[in-house]
């Protein structure tokens, strides 16, 4: 299922999953905190906000430039240094006071950048094209298992350090730093650093003709070709609109549950989280999976993309899940179970659309710009990420959280719009025309 044929595919697998789940920690670890913070500190929600965004920016800047930079140097020492350095930014956050806060935030989102440019890369010179929306979307999965996790481990430990956030972040720091150094030993950029090739690995004719085929001698700049596609601005406006979400449900979910006279705990709330994180989970290999049975059964075509079917199928489930979240929960103790109901199918759908919106900016860019059209698109993306900080507390403090997240579901069928629209384009970025 998963295509892992050889050690080096399966050990290179296993490092970036480990790997990206502790970016994934040192990068969710101040939003695990966020309610013992602005009661030990004395945090506003505009000061909140103003934290999460430095670190949307950042990481928008970082991951732009890095999907740049891993065209053209290592995988492997983008991916192992920008770990070991968020681990250093959260041990230096752990001993710090209120004023450093947004600038060390800021550089965790900065070091954060090279770590899924890195992982994509590797995947796309390692492993089959026949299951990269599979490998893709399992390997996505290592962003839910820290952020599933880690609301009810971080409770706990923060009830066991007598209310103290400090030692949580300093954990992850310090695991972050071990674990960076070991996957500078263990990953590999491509097959033939070790003597292999990816045709030796798979069994298979590996073929990216389909990609490069109309490549002309003289060299292009990647800029145009990027920008000229219609279909670069159907995956950015999706990116941005999935990851707004996903930073207002996973970063503001929890205090809006408390804030709503919903009558939440701290404990609930981080439950109403591990459920969305579990939801994201089983979507993101699903989504993978599916996607990849719909390719291999419609096949690519001039225009469209079979990977859409999926999505046509997860954004109206998020958009109700959404709008029943909004307007029917109520009272949190005696609706539990239908809370965490609707936190698992919002992770799946969530997660299940930004793993496949990734796919479709890598799957369908011409090889030798992908790095660049996904960066350029994921940029987007955080975009999304930082309308989700400041910008959303100012709509939620002076109008109300209820016409907020009214607009979040508005982009969200907006986004759905254009994929529909998408399949009467043709679903390329970056393609050369063919030279007689």
């Amino acid at each position: 299922m998963l295509g892992l044929n050889s050690y080096y595919q399966w050990s290179i697998f296993i490092c970036l999953y480990i790997g990206y789940i502790f970016y994934i920690f040192d990068r969710k670890s101040f939003a695990f905190v966020i309610p013992t913070i602005v009661r030990s500190d004395g945090l506003d929600p505009s000061s909140v906000g103003a934290i999460l965004s430095a670190q949307a920016i950042a990481y928008g800047i970082g991951k732009f430039v890095s999907g740049i930079l891993v065209d053209q140097y290592s995988p492997t020492i983008l991916f192992s240094t920008a770990l070991c350095l968020c681990g250093l930014t959260n041990i230096v956050f752990s001993i710090s006071t209120a004023t450093y806060f947004s600038f060390l935030w800021f550089l965790n989102g900065l070091f954060q950048g090279p770590g899924w440019p890195s992982c994509a890369i590797l995947l796309r010179k390692w492993y089959s094209p026949a299951v990269f929306g599979t490998l893709w979307s399992t390997l996505s999965t290592s962003m839910n298992v820290p952020a599933s996790l880690g609301p009810i481990a971080c409770s706990l430990f923060i009830t066991w350090s007598n209310g103290s956030w400090r030692p949580v972040m300093m954990f992850f720091g310090v695991t972050s730093v071990f674990v960076a150094v070991g996957s500078f030993f263990i990953l590999k950029d491509r097959p033939e650093d070790v003597g292999l090739t990816l045709e030796n690995l798979t069994g298979e004719k590996i073929d990216d003709g389909k990609v490069v085929k109309n490549k002309t001698p003289g060299k292009q700049s990647a800029w145009p070709r990027i920008l000229s596609s219609p279909y670069t601005y159907v995956i950015c406006v999706g990116f941005l609109v999935i990851l707004l979400i996903k930073g207002v449900m996973c970063d503001w979910g929890s205090l809006y549950l408390i804030q709503q006279n919903l009558m939440g705990t701290s404990f609930l709330t981080s439950t109403f989280i591990g459920s969305l994180e579990f939801g994201g989970i089983i979507g993101s290999i699903a989504s993978g999976y599916f996607s990849d049975v719909a390719v291999a059964k419609i096949t690519f075509r001039s225009k469209g993309q079979p990977r859409h079917f999926v999505i046509f199928v997860l954004y109206p489930a998020l958009l109700v899940s959404m709008f029943l979240l909004r307007t029917v929960v109520t009272d949190l103790p005696s609706q539990q179970t239908f809370v965490y109901i609707l936190g698992f199918i919002i992770g799946f759908t969530l997660y299940g659309i930004i793993s496949l919106v990734g796919v479709l900016a890598l799957e369908n860019s011409a090889v030798d710009i992908a790095g660049s059209s996904h960066a350029f698109c994921a940029l987007l993306g955080n975009v999304g990420l930082t309308l989700a900080g400041l910008p959303f507390s100012v709509v939620m403090e002076y109008l109300s959280w209820n016409v907020a997240l009214q607009l979040c579901e508005i982009s969200a069928l907006f986004s759905l719009v254009l994929f529909i629209l998408a399949q009467r384009l043709t679903c390329r970025i970056g393609d050369l025309q063919k030279q007689d």
